[in-house]
Formats: structure tokens, C-alpha cells, sequence
């Protein structure tokens, strides 16, 4: 018990240090500055959902991008590798904890929401649900393949920001409108809704299966090739 504690204060002190917090800020300031210009949020309560799906999949990007590369950047990646523990725990943990840094930016969210005027309810936080499993277990992924925080972001706020300012184009194409982000606020002709909110969680999910595989693959390799590795 006591090194299961201490074990997750270790992940905490980590993932803080390394700005997994930052991005919790980017919904309630964003909420508190639209309300200060515009009645949104009290007189269209579908605003509250269309404002999820735009920020919510980029605070779960921001947060999930240092998780899997930390280590690596602290410079003690192959000591964390040497560590008498099964090799699943690492992923499993860095993805639980982009899930509670995704949680409580909509937490704070909807504090921000109620000093608004407006409301936060779980209906209107499933159109984002989707896209933010498949930013987070892409950031997670490319985090993890390249070890470097800097690609993850890119990668995933490259995928995000090509879906806003291409959205036009992106939800003609059958293809490119199965895994488009933002398909309740700009509904594609050429997929239902349903059939894309499966896709993205469906990738997403997926990349969290690669993502554990990519890193119990590196261990065996290291194993290999060092015999110093779990």
C-alpha cells in the first residue's frame, strides 16, 4: 500500500513538473473571457456542447503530450526502464492520468460555466467525448514513438488546427469525414454522426492499445540488446 502511494505521488510530481497542468487553464479562461463579451452560454445551451468539442480534445492533446516521453526528457529513461515492475503499469498509468487531467479541466470548466450563467451537463459533454479519446491517445502514441514532447503536440495540434481551418473541405470527403473532429459543429454530408463518433474512439482507443504495445516493445528490445531492462 505504502509503495503504491508513493508510487503515485512520484507520477503526480512528475507529470507537474513537466506542464501537465498548463493546459487545465485553456477551458475556464476561455469560458470566462466569451462570457464577458456574449450571452452565449445563457441563451443557447448547445453553445456549451459546441465549445467542448473544439477545446476540450486540445486540453487532452497539451496534457497527454509529455506523459509517455518524461523520463526521456529528465534524462532517467533507461533507469525507469530497469525498474522491477510490470511493463504495462507505465502505460496504464500515464493514460489514466491523461484521463484525470481531462477531467479536471472539465471540472474547472464547469465551475466557469455556473459563473457564466451558464450549465454544465453530461449531455452536453458527449459530442466532445469522441474527439478528445483520439487527440489523447494520439498524443500519447506520437509522445511515445518520437520521445518528445514537442512532436506530440505538433502532431495532434497539427490534426486539430488542419480540422478547424479546413473543415469545408475535410466533411465532403467520405474519407477525411470519418475522422472529423468537429462533426457537431460542422456536420458532414457524407458520414452520419454516429459513424464518426465510433471511428474516433475506436482510433483513439486503438492508438492506447499501440501506445502500450510501442512501449512494451522498446523494453524487450532494450532487454535484448542491453540485458539490463524489465
Amino acid at each position: 500500500m505504502k509503495r503504491s502511494k508513493s508510487s503515485l505521488w512520484y507520477e503526480l510530481k512528475l507529470a507537474f513538473f513537466y506542464g501537465g497542468w498548463l493546459p487545465l487553464l485553456i477551458l475556464p479562461l476561455a469560458v470566462l473571457w466569451i462570457s464577458l463579451i456574449t450571452t452565449l452560454f445563457t441563451d443557447m445551451p448547445a453553445a456549451i456542447s459546441r465549445m467542448l468539442e473544439l477545446l476540450l480534445p486540445v486540453v487532452a492533446a497539451l496534457s497527454a503530450a509529455p506523459l509517455m516521453n518524461m523520463e526521456t526528457q529528465a534524462g532517467f529513461a533507461e533507469l525507469r526502464a530497469s525498474y522491477a515492475e510490470p511493463w504495462w503499469r507505465l502505460p496504464l498509468s500515464r493514460s489514466l492520468m491523461a484521463a484525470l487531467w481531462t477531467v479536471i479541466a472539465l471540472g474547472l470548466g464547469a465551475f466557469a460555466f455556473l459563473a457564466s450563467g451558464g450549465n454544465l451537463s453530461l449531455i452536453s459533454v458527449f459530442p466532445a467525448l469522441s474527439p478528445t479519446l483520439f487527440l489523447m491517445g494520439l498524443s500519447l502514441l506520437v509522445g511515445n514513438l518520437t520521445q518528445n514532447y514537442w512532436a506530440a503536440m505538433g502532431v495532434s495540434m497539427g490534426f486539430w488546427f488542419i480540422n478547424m481551418a479546413a473543415h469545408v473541405p475535410l466533411t465532403n470527403n467520405v474519407v477525411t469525414s470519418s475522422l472529423f473532429l468537429f462533426a457537431y459543429n460542422w456536420p458532414p454530408d457524407t458520414v452520419d454522426f454516429l459513424v464518426n463518433r465510433m471511428l474516433l474512439a475506436g482510433t483513439g482507443i486503438l492508438c492506447f492499445v499501440l501506445n502500450s504495445g510501442w512501449y512494451w516493445w522498446t523494453l524487450r528490445r532494450g532487454l535484448r540488446l542491453h540485458g539490463s531492462t524489465a
